[in-house]
């Protein structure tokens, strides 16, 4: 909430007048209190949020970083992204399923 009126000086306002304006100070800074309260827990939620975000993203950074050059998997498992897996590998001993 913005105050867009003028604040007149003290010195020409009445004692009554002070009286109305201090309890409209009063009022204003118990809902910018209110305000801030609530902004405090929504930044406190985001701080926790973005940490998580953060941790996810470095556990993948980390497994999109592994590659056969740089750890034990074989060459095969290298995958491009955007790339179809290959197709997997019958279990079966008797398939007969083989290119000719």
């Amino acid at each position: 909430m913005r105050c867009d009126r003028e604040v007149p000086v003290p010195d020409e306002l009445s004692r009554d007048e002070l009286i109305v304006l201090v309890g409209e100070q009063a009022s204003r800074i118990a809902t910018q209190d209110g305000q801030i309260a609530a902004m405090a827990t929504q930044i406190s939620e985001l701080v926790e949020a973005n940490e998580v975000l953060g941790d996810r993203l470095a556990k993948l950074e980390y497994l999109l970083s592994r590659n056969s050059s740089n750890s034990s998997s074989p060459p095969s498992k290298d995958d491009d992204l955007g790339k179809a897996p290959p197709p997997a590998k019958s279990k079966h001993p008797n398939d007969r399923r083989r290119f000719r």
